[in-house]
């Protein structure tokens, strides 16, 4: 008979094993970015598709390149491209409909994500500080003790008040809850109603705008900003304000307009930023910032204005700049990026501005360039980028700057520039460019009204190799 039973237990068990989920492939939600971020994994490939309103197309809507990925038993490596491969150790829950994405390294959960269909808000995978809160108020208090306690006396079970997470209520369970309650830190905001910043008070309820530009504000951004949500408008931009931008700031998820400009902060761009999905325009340049640009960055899919110009910011440029589609002014310039120019920036089709000039940039000048047809300013000068000139640049007849100057270019210029009708800049020099100057090129110049200091001895044959045919 036991053996029967085992046997029968067995025969479950494979059953189960047979029609688990424990797959990543299909479409996952980003837990904390549900309304914003769906990836699909489908033959071997991520594909990120965005969204400012939590309805998600297909496949053919995702942004940007879809990164490649494996998986061997437990273990996925996902390519991020430009030499980025991270691997994160998979723990699925609920039969499969949740899984987090865990850092091998440091045994920290890097991300958690949730099917799509799948109610994560209700389900005992989602502790996501609920657990304790049994009368779902938003906080654990003595309220939520006297619940448990009468939930235990009931011998009934309740996933949200199983505190130690062993399958049963108990005294244990009570002791957690009460310590919780005595040493638990609350919230800043919490029992607020107003917030004092820089010697006035701001109602959290009603305070929509802050406007204190050039007003001399010296000191660190308190983190009280982060309590009032219903800010859509924040300009402190020129003053002496310094430290860190305070990660609060990703509480402001009704922000359309941010300017921190021309002021002394340090630190890194703190990631939360991502938060701010509603964000049209962010300005953040002639700072002291350093580190990376977060890859959250990609999450802001509404911006059309991205200024992060004048810093100290290294590393490559996030290949999920791409997702924003939206935006019409690019400023990367005086900073210390390096590696190539994403092809994301391809999907950019919207630009009028890209400034990417006084970097460490690598590589070629992209082909793509020619799909960036709305450009007027094009601005890659004092990087290292090598190659030659892609013919494609022809294709940017609304440029009125093109400034390639003090990089490695090498080979002739391109006949094609002489399409560029619109063009009244054309700096070149200080490169190892070689022949004659197209034909096309000396006539666009006689025909365009061009400013006289950009003159063609200068801009154009200094440092080069090339033959003066204008004259």
């Amino acid at each position: 008979m036991m053996r029967m039973l085992i046997t029968v237990l067995i025969s479950i068990n494979l059953f189960c094993l047979a029609f688990a989920q424990d797959t990543i492939e299909g479409r996952w939600h980003l837990v904390g970015y549900e309304d914003n971020v769906m990836y699909q994994f489908e033959d071997n490939y991520r594909y990120s598709i965005y969204s400012t309103d939590g309805t998600f197309g297909d496949i053919e809507d995702a942004g940007g390149s879809p990164n490649p990925y494996a998986v061997e038993e437990d273990i996925i490596t996902i390519d991020l491209f430009f030499g980025t491969i991270v691997n994160y150790q998979m723990n699925f829950m609920c039969d499969g409909q949740v899984v987090e994405f865990k850092n091998i390294d440091y045994g920290t959960i890097h991300s958690t994500h949730f099917r799509e269909g799948y109610d994560y808000q209700e389900s005992p995978c989602n502790d996501n500080s609920t657990l304790g809160d049994l009368n779902g108020d938003g906080m654990i208090d003595i309220l939520d003790i006297i619940l448990l306690v009468n939930i235990i006396l009931a011998d009934e079970y309740n996933s949200i008040a199983d505190l130690n997470e062993d399958g049963e209520l108990n005294i244990l369970d009570v002791v957690i809850m009460v310590n919780l309650v005595l040493y638990d830190e609350p919230s800043i905001c919490d029992g607020l109603t107003e917030v004092e910043l820089w010697g006035e008070w701001y109602d959290i309820e009603s305070t929509t705008e802050i406007d204190l530009w050039g007003q001399g504000l010296t000191g660190s951004i308190p983190p009280e900003i982060g309590c009032l949500t219903n800010l859509t408008d924040l300009r402190l931009y020129d003053n002496q304000l310094s430290g860190s931008i305070p990660p609060e700031i990703g509480s402001l998820t009704n922000l359309t307009f941010l300017k921190l400009s021309n002021n002394q902060f340090t630190g890194e761009i703190p990631p939360e930023i991502g938060n701010l999905t509603n964000l049209t325009n962010l300005y953040l340049a002639n700072n002291q910032l350093s580190g990376e640009i977060p890859s959250e960055i990609g999450y802001l899919t509404s911006l059309i204005i991205l200024y992060l110009h004048a810093n100290q910011l290294t590393g490559e440029i996030p290949p999920e700049i791409g997702n924003l589609t939206n935006l019409i002014s690019l400023f990367f310039n005086i900073n210390q990026l390096t590696g190539e120019i994403p092809p994301e920036i391809g999907n950019l089709t919207n630009l009028t501005y890209l400034y990417l000039y006084n970097n460490q940039l690598t590589g070629e000048i992209p082909s793509w360039i020619g799909n960036l047809t709305n450009l007027t300013y094009l601005s890659l000068y004092y990087n290292q980028l090598s190659g030659s000139i892609p013919p494609e640049i022809g294709n940017l007849t609304n440029l009125t700057l093109l400034n390639l100057d003090n990089n490695q270019l090498i080979g002739e210029i391109p006949s094609e520039i002489g399409y560029l009708s619109s063009l009244t800049i054309l700096s070149l020099h200080t490169n190892q460019l070689t022949g004659e100057i197209p034909s096309e090129v000396c006539d666009m110049i006689d025909s365009n009204n061009w400013v006289p200091w950009w003159n063609i001895q200068e801009n154009i044959l200094e440092g080069n190799n090339l033959i003066n045919t204008c004259d």
